[in-house]
Parts: C-alpha cells; sequence; structure tokens
C-alpha cells in the first residue's frame, strides 16, 4: 500500500480550486494541476464511462456511472485534494515524472508557507517533520523539500504579503 500525502485544501470550490491551481501553475511554469479539480473528475469519470479501457475497471457498475457513484468509489483524490504515493525510490524517474514530483514538492512548500489554505484535520503526512522522517535516508530528496528559497512561489510570494497577493488573484483564504 505504502505512505500516501493527502494535502487537502480548505476552500474546496470550484473556483477557488480553479484559481489556486492556476496560481500554483503559473508561478511554477507547468502545466500540472497541482490539486484535483473538477474539471479532472469528469475527465476521469468520462474516461471510466467511454474508453474501452475505462470499461473495464469498476465492472461491477453498471454504465453510466453517475458523478455520485464516482465520487463514492474514489479511493483516493477528490476536488481540491493533491494525493500521491511517496516512494523512497526516486531514481531514474522520466521527464515528466520529475516534473510532476517537483510540482507535488514545490506545492507542499506552499503550504508550508501558508497554513491558512490547508485543511489541516483532512491533511496527513504533509509536514516537514512527515518528510524528513520519511526520507531520513535519501539526504537528496529531504534537501529538495527543504529548500525553500528555490521554490519560484515562495520567493514570488516573500516579494509581498502573500495573503494579500492571493486575495488580489482572488483565491480565498478563509
Amino acid at each position: 500500500m505504502g505512505t500516501y500525502v493527502d494535502l487537502v485544501l480548505k476552500d474546496r470550490s470550484e473556483e477557488n480550486i480553479r484559481k489556486t491551481n492556476n496560481y500554483l501553475k503559473g508561478c511554477l511554469g507547468v502545466d500540472i494541476n497541482p490539486f484535483y479539480s473538477y474539471d479532472d473528475l469528469q475527465k476521469d469519470l468520462d474516461f471510466l464511462n467511454n474508453d474501452p479501457e475505462g470499461l473495464r475497471c469498476f465492472g461491477d457498475f453498471p454504465r453510466p456511472i453517475s458523478m455520485d457513484v464516482f465520487l463514492n468509489i474514489q479511493c483516493f483524490s477528490s476536488p481540491g485534494q493533491l494525493n500521491f504515493k511517496l516512494n523512497r525510490l526516486y531514481t531514474d524517474l522520466e521527464d515528466d515524472e520529475v516534473e510532476i514530483l517537483e510540482t507535488y514538492i514545490r506545492t507542499m512548500q506552499w503550504a508550508w508557507a501558508n497554513p491558512q489554505m490547508i485543511d489541516h484535520e483532512k491533511s496527513s503526512n504533509y509536514t516537514v517533520n512527515d518528510m524528513c522522517n520519511y526520507f531520513k535516508y535519501d539526504q537528496d530528496i529531504i534537501s529538495r523539500f527543504l529548500d525553500l528559497e528555490s521554490n519560484p512561489i515562495i520567493r514570488y510570494e516573500r516579494g509581498l504579503a502573500p495573503e494579500r497577493e492571493m486575495i488580489r488573484h482572488g483565491i480565498s483564504i478563509e
């Protein structure tokens, strides 16, 4: 099974997820939604209902699978959540896998710098201490997690008050 990072936004409205993802993607220069969005959910549901490979998944469920049923059978990701498996074997990654890992690392660093954005009761295995404990034998990975100065989001936000900048982008910080 393994250990999974679960990082959940406090405000999981469709608008806030979209704005937060766009803000983070713009700062990081990537095309990956750090937080699972409603659009991502719909794409997954369309895959399950229409793609030949998707039709083989959840074979016991009659098609089409409704959004309500899909939300109940979703194992890990829900809108406003970042979820990924921690793996000590981050060697020999493909370029796209490195980009995904870096996006997740940078998003977690952003969450550490902006704790008011995170639902701490629903999030798990995402703190600095969790990362150091998990990767205690891999100093390269630990240094990547702890190197906040190389994170373009943190550098950008240190130039302005982070809360004011997020409000300017329309991201809810309630």
